[in-house]
């Protein structure tokens, strides 16, 4: 949904909120769990290439007790695998995430984008889980609910209206919880081009 605030100022809001709900069984196991992500926005200014201020918050429910009879760890259906960043690192599940960031247009057909997104567990009887939901480590390598900060840097520019050309880098600084189980920061670059006849 798209309103106008004020045109001086606050050029438009734009929010989006999805809420999950999982239930049923596995093997003699009943699945409860629930999920939560939200991006809300304002542009700033009253040009049309005034930068967006923004917000993304998820939730993703964890397993409070991982010898009981009941699954509460989310899993997501057809997740997007970049929502989070662009390197796909963290499937939702377990946990939940702040980023502030910003969007701009320093020109018609360049676009930019600059975020940092902090990560915790939900729940520290239950692991942090990557691509396609599998734990990174058991539950028990760490109590640490910090799982680190995410930069991510990414800029398009569409020379023609047929042609795309993308770039993006993402520095995946570790928490303690990954760095008690052996993990470390990573970087990833990435460079597309996209064409469409």
């Amino acid at each position: 949904m798209d309103g106008s605030i004020s045109e001086r100022c606050v050029q438009s809001l734009h929010f989006d909120y999805e809420a999950t709900y999982q239930f049923g069984d596995f093997s003699r196991d009943v699945i409860s769990a629930w999920g939560l992500a939200t991006e809300t926005s304002i542009g700033v200014g009253s040009r049309d290439r005034s930068p967006r201020l923004g917000l993304r918050l998820n939730f993703a429910s964890g397993d409070s007790n991982p010898a009981d009879d009941r699954l509460g760890t989310y899993s997501a259906l057809f997740p997007n695998a970049a929502y989070v960043s662009e390197a796909a690192i963290f499937a939702p599940g377990n946990g939940w995430d702040v980023q502030p960031f910003v969007e701009a247009r320093p020109a018609r057909n360049v676009t930019l984008f600059v975020g940092v997104d902090f990560l915790w567990r939900l729940s520290q009887r239950d692991a942090v889980y990557v691509f396609p939901g599998v734990p990174l480590f058991q539950h028990d390598a760490s109590m640490e609910r910090f799982t680190g900060y995410i930069v991510n840097l990414a800029t398009e520019w569409s020379p023609s209206p047929y042609v795309t050309i993308r770039g993006v880098y993402v520095r995946n600084a570790a928490g303690d919880s990954i760095l008690e189980a052996g993990g470390q920061d990573n970087d990833f670059i990435m460079l597309s081009i996209g064409a469409r006849f």
